[in-house]
């Protein structure tokens, strides 16, 4: 789907599986960042910084797996490199959130009335993917508020553009109907920890805002599948 961002993991259903399903209990799910470049001068990826977030879990050996990953890029500001162009460089989907926020290389108005203080880096949640015995639990929001919270410092908003990414595991090809309603399902899911539709597919978190509730709830229901994981097994 053009201009929407690989977002996998919980649009399988419209309930939530019970903690007793997990592989795994997930409050022991660690979360390692990862920032690479080359050593030298490289305006684009000074303006277009990319981060990686690998989610381990522990396996029935005690063995840490890796069960997904999120993609993150910081758009930086003032660099001297158009924002554009740095964008354009990497995907399309980026480029597409970049159009729609910026007006030339500055802010649009409307990002602008969007945003309380819209003045520094934008932050973009481009990719969170969860191995398929990991998804339907909506942890995909948990590990994605939490990759958040450790990323936003100087940036004035986080953006995405929710929709599904990969078919179903039956293989079949989804209607164009079934794709839309698959997107905004997901896209429900990112409102619970504060992203609201902005322009053309694509959502915005404000950082000036107080998050704390969400942010609070989304450790509870964490909280509350870990407990149905050790409850199973007792």
């Amino acid at each position: 789907m053009a201009g929407l961002h690989v977002i996998r993991g919980d649009a399988e259903g419209s309930r939530r599986r019970p903690g007793a399903e997990l592989a795994s209990n997930p409050s022991l799910v660690t979360m390692s960042f990862s920032s690479v470049r080359l050593a030298g001068a490289d305006p684009s990826s000074d303006t277009l910084q990319e981060w990686t977030v690998a989610l381990m879990a522990l396996d029935d050996d005690e063995d840490e797996v890796e069960i997904g990953c999120l993609r993150l890029y910081r758009l930086c500001d003032y660099t001297g490199y158009s924002r554009i162009l740095a964008a354009d460089e990497v995907s399309g989907d980026l480029l597409h959130i970049a159009e729609t926020v910026l007006d030339g290389e500055a802010y649009s108005d409307a990002f602008e009335k969007a945003v309380e203080m819209p003045v520094g880096d934008l932050l973009i949640l481009d990719e969170v993917v969860l191995a398929r015995p990991w998804r339907g639990f909506r942890l995909g929001p948990v590990f994605a508020q939490e990759a958040i919270v450790r990323l936003q410092g100087g940036c004035c908003a986080v953006a995405c553009a929710p929709g599904a990414g990969e078919p179903p595991a039956d293989g079949r090809e989804p209607t164009r109907e079934e794709w839309r309603a698959a997107g905004m399902k997901i896209a429900a899911l990112w409102q619970t920890i504060g992203f609201q539709p902005f322009k053309d597919g694509v959502y915005l978190h404000d950082t000036a805002c107080d998050h704390d509730e969400l942010l609070l709830a989304r450790r509870a229901d964490l909280d509350r599948l870990s407990a149905e994981y050790r409850s199973a097994r007792c």
